[in-house]
């Protein structure tokens, strides 16, 4: 979500990032207007072999301004660093309880080192490493700051002090650590064959699988951004296509879709540990209402399929109530829906023990260790 549309609203955390990217201001103006002096300039093309910073990029030509209207832009580029910190005020602000400021800074002792002045880290005073109490406004803040290295191989590769710590970073645990990692795409692609193998790939197929992903990815944002605004204020700001599919759903009357939007979580994110393996995945959108709990999934592709969003459905409501997120007594209703078709499908189950009786034995065999403990027997 941009800051610009989460105004009015806040989150309980709230996650920032970009704090070391450079602020963006305009570099060159072609033609430049003072209002009051009642006064414009035009920027001329030279040869770059004319001016003193002649042959940087190897240009063949040079918009020149007058001194004027580089005061002009200077002036530009205040007003648009100070509402860059505006911004970055809203963006702060919207949080209740946490708020994360990520900042991608060179590996080196002195962290500020080849950072530019024009940037929210540069003007701010960044805590050291560690986990301290302020009070601040008569309140206990707890603020912690930590340093972590995004590609530590690289890093350890080259530096013969870490021959150690190499040796470990490829340790056989590690990679077999990994190796036990799975998301629930991944079982489905073992289930299913993929959409279209690598022989029988051409530009067409590629094109039409990119524009479908595209389409859905869209829709999702679109959904997402329901929770949070308005009808009303989405359908001023989406095309005439999408609207469509944003309509059936939202007044359709087979599913609660507004209730479900109101209590439930949307592009829900989770990580599990099983028996064998770490399980990841994602919930388009899941609610538990007084009586049901509903788990949805959004397909721009074709019903005929439908077969493979039942098959993640269930993988999604069993590590729900693995993790002891949703009632076990509770009616577990899981819906496909395919706004283009404008058709839904559902499958119902009487609880968490009966979607279990009637899943496949490939995701039975997932959860048998932890639900052999009582949790849905």
């Amino acid at each position: 979500m941009t800051v610009h549309m989460a105004k009015g609203l806040q989150f309980k955390h709230v996650l920032v990032l970009g704090f070391a990217d450079k602020i963006q201001t305009t570099k060159q103006v072609v033609l430049s207007f003072d209002e009051q002096q009642e006064k414009f300039s035009l920027a001329v093309k030279t040869s770059s072999a004319d001016t003193e910073e002649a042959d940087s990029d190897n240009e063949p030509e040079k918009l020149l301004p007058s001194a004027w209207a580089n005061e002009v832009r200077k002036q530009l580029n205040l007003r648009e660093t100070e509402e860059s910190e505006r911004v970055l005020y809203v963006a702060m602000t919207r949080a209740i309880e946490s708020l994360s400021l990520f900042a991608e800074v060179p590996r080196s002792d002195s962290r500020t080192k080849n950072i530019g002045q024009n940037t929210w880290y540069s003007k701010t005073i960044w805590p050291q490493d560690g986990d301290t109490v302020k009070v601040i406004n008569g309140q206990n803040i707890r603020i912690k700051s930590c340093f972590v290295d995004d590609k530590p191989h690289v890093y350890i590769k080259n530096n013969s002090l870490a021959k150690a710590a190499r040796d470990l970073w490829y340790s056989e645990k590690n990679i077999s650590t990994s190796a036990h990692q799975k998301s629930v795409t991944d079982l489905i692609e073992n289930k299913t064959q993929d959409f279209m193998s690598a022989s029988e790939t051409d530009y067409l197929q590629l094109q039409a699988h990119l524009q479908k992903a595209k389409i859905g990815t869209d829709l999702h944002r679109i959904f997402e951004s329901l929770k949070y605004l308005s009808y009303e204020d989405i359908k001023s700001k989406i095309s005439k296509d999408d609207l469509k599919l944003v309509d059936y759903i939202y007044k359709q009357d087979i599913l609660p879709i507004k209730e479900i939007l109101e209590l439930g979580f949307n592009e829900w994110g989770f990580g599990l540990q099983l028996a064998h393996q770490f399980l990841q995945g994602q919930i388009d959108l899941w609610a538990e209402l007084s009586d049901s709990i509903y788990i949805l999934d959004f397909k721009t592709g074709s019903s005929a399929y439908s077969e493979k969003a039942f098959y993640q459905m269930t993988v999604y409501a069993l590590a729900l109530a693995q993790m002891k997120q949703i009632s076990q007594s509770k009616k577990i209703i899981l819906g496909a829906i395919y706004p283009a078709e404008e058709n839904i499908k559902l499958r119902e189950f009487n609880e968490a023990s009966h979607l279990k009786s009637e899943a496949p034995d490939e995701i039975k065999s997932l959860f048998t260790f932890e639900l052999n403990q009582g949790l849905l027997s």
